[in-house]
């Protein structure tokens, strides 16, 4: 967030007027897309394109086309698993959700497997759901019994250049995650 009320202004200020219009048609979701620190210097950067880049929202968060290369994942994938997903986004040619991603951090909550599949056929965007770990509405608890899982357990994975093993965390949102329905050869 801006540290004093002039930096909004100053902000403001000096943005491109396309930018002004693109933050305006995403009022009625999520205008404040634009005040999170990092996601406004991706944006100043031009890595993230309000207009092109913007897909939709769900609930109060946006679903954008993410670059791949600052996403952190925190749990491995299973190869054949990969290889059955891969094969069906291929064939149909669209993908259906977009993965789950920690806006703060950019770290992947759920959607391992598409991620590396986009990576493997080239791509450098994926779409993605943006949360704040901070809401309620996100939570997480273990697909494995043996793990015990937590936010601060995620965060310290990553933090720790290490993965988890595959299927471990299961992230629930107080919301449905909106199907998108995007076929990939529109995605970069």
């Amino acid at each position: 967030m801006f540290s004093e009320h002039h930096d909004i202004h100053e902000y403001l200020e000096n943005i491109s007027r396309e930018d002004l219009l693109n933050i305006e048609r995403l009022s009625n979701c999520c205008s404040w897309l634009f005040l999170k620190q990092n996601l406004r210097e991706l944006i100043e950067r031009r890595s993230i394109d309000l207009y092109n880049d913007f897909i939709c929202c769900g609930r109060n968060y946006p679903i954008i086309l993410m670059p791949i290369d600052l996403l952190k994942p925190h749990e491995d994938i299973e190869l054949e698993r990969m290889r059955i997903l891969e094969k069906d986004i291929l064939e149909r040619g669209i993908l259906e959700k977009p993965i789950l991603v920690e806006m703060n951090t950019f770290i992947i909550l759920d959607g391992h497997h598409r991620y590396n599949i986009f990576r493997k056929i080239g791509k450098r965007k994926i779409p993605a759901l943006l949360v704040d770990y901070n809401d309620p509405c996100v939570e997480v608890s273990s697909w494995r019994p043996e793990i015990r899982v937590s936010k601060d357990l995620v965060i310290k994975t990553v933090l720790e250049n290490r993965l988890l093993p595959p299927k471990t965390s299961r992230h629930i949102l107080c919301f449905k995650i909106p199907e998108i329905n995007l076929s990939i050869n529109m995605i970069p």
